[in-house]
């Protein structure tokens, strides 16, 4: 049984026709922008504003958003309960 090691999807799309640098280069600034802008829901805005419509143009949206589930799923079940402990501590 092959075993995906690779979030890469091979497709004929703008995004994939550019430069590996290019890519890169873009990767560095929303890494940057996500670490520097300030605000709790700037890092939303980028997802939606920026990733969201490139991984659209490149044909991988249902990908992204599929991964993306999955890895802030437990995530946002963990805390969901450990907020929901502490209110019921807290009613005490």
């Amino acid at each position: 049984m092959a075993q995906l090691t690779s979030l890469f999807v091979a497709r004929d799309s703008p995004i994939h026709r550019l430069n590996p640098l290019t890519k890169l280069t873009v990767t560095g600034f929303l890494l940057v922008c996500g670490l520097v802008l300030p605000g709790f829901w700037t890092n939303y805005l980028l997802f939606l504003l920026l990733i969201v419509p490139l991984a659209a143009m490149a044909g991988v949206l249902k990908q992204l958003l599929t991964t993306s589930w999955k890895i802030v799923l437990p995530f946002a079940i963990s805390v969901f309960l450990i907020r929901v402990s502490y209110g019921l501590k807290a009613r005490q």
